[in-house]
């Protein structure tokens, strides 16, 4: 018969190493959206989890990916969509 404090090591974990804490919790970036840009969010978010089934996609994941586009041509792309649309 096995020990008790080994019966449910998925719940207690395999070693006492603590585990970093996600620090975004709690700190939040006001983003005010129109209903449009919600449902064209929507959209893309909708598109990419198209191509990655495997993976859950929300809508703060392609916001945060986002933040890592930064070679120039899109940038010159982004700044197309800032003068037509915003």
């Amino acid at each position: 018969m096995a020990r008790k404090d080994r019966v449910d090591r998925s719940h207690f974990g395999v070693t006492r190493v603590e585990e970093k804490r996600n620090i975004t919790t709690g700190r939040s970036t006001p983003i005010r959206f129109t209903a449009e840009e919600i449902d064209q969010l929507d959209l893309l978010v909708e598109k990419i989890q198209k191509k990655i089934p495997q993976k859950k996609i929300s809508k703060s994941k392609v916001l945060r990916a986002s933040v890592y586009l930064q070679d120039d041509k899109r940038i010159a792309e982004l700044i197309k969509s800032i003068k037509e649309n915003v």
